[in-house]
């Protein structure tokens, strides 16, 4: 991880209706302190399915975050509600080192061009796959991928593959923190100025919407 040299930044306020960030490296104490405050403001939301969300299922999309946030190497982690069967969108911010990157041009992804205000070019990339269902229709999922490059980092911010409804709700919020989003040196304040990829199709990145 790189993100020892670059630090997050907003250039404007961003509010987003739904993102939770969840925080990194808790207590026993801290973790149980901080779902008792959210799950209080959780308990009673109503779901994809138009239902209340019960405490039980709270508590444990909760902890399920504080989980999954002390396993990756994200440098910021939000899940966003509402959630769906017990699934939600989650959405990972990261920062590494450019060699260490696969080609992501080269893969399974739909790979468009995309340009962030305070980042500079970079690209879309955007994969959905369709899974059986025992006793159900297929589900289809969807993440979306943005990715941006120097010469030594690469910062990521990924929507974690999810059932297809809750990514493109997601997809709005990601294109608004994108909107005001860059990264500064904390010592010297130099922004982060990404170059563009190369062999890269030009057109509108595919829209998410049209499934829905």
């Amino acid at each position: 991880m790189t993100d020892d040299v670059w630090a997050l930044d907003l250039v404007e306020e961003v509010e987003v209706p739904g993102w939770l960030y969840i925080p990194r490296d808790l207590g026993p104490v801290e973790r149980r302190e901080w779902i008792d405050t959210v799950q209080d403001e959780l308990v009673g939301e109503v779901g994809w399915d138009g239902v209340p969300i019960s405490a039980d299922v709270v508590n444990e999309m909760l902890t399920s975050a504080l989980e999954d946030r002390d396993r990756t190497d994200s440098i910021a982690m939000f899940q966003v509600w509402p959630t769906f069967g017990g699934d939600a969108a989650t959405c990972h911010i990261g920062i590494f080192p450019t060699a260490e990157m696969p080609d992501w041009t080269d893969s399974d992804a739909v790979v468009h061009l995309f340009e962030a205000p305070h980042i500079g070019p970079g690209i879309q990339c955007s994969t959905k796959r369709i899974v059986p269902n025992d006793g159900g229709p297929d589900i289809e999922l969807s993440g979306v991928h943005f990715i941006f490059r120097d010469g030594e980092s690469t910062l990521v911010v990924s929507l974690a593959e999810a059932f297809d409804p809750l990514t493109v709700y997601a997809l709005r919020g990601v294109l608004a923190l994108l909107h005001s989003l860059r990264l500064v040196r904390p010592d010297t304040g130099q922004p982060f100025q990404s170059v563009a990829f190369d062999g890269v199709l030009e057109e509108s990145p595919w829209r998410f919407e049209e499934s829905a």
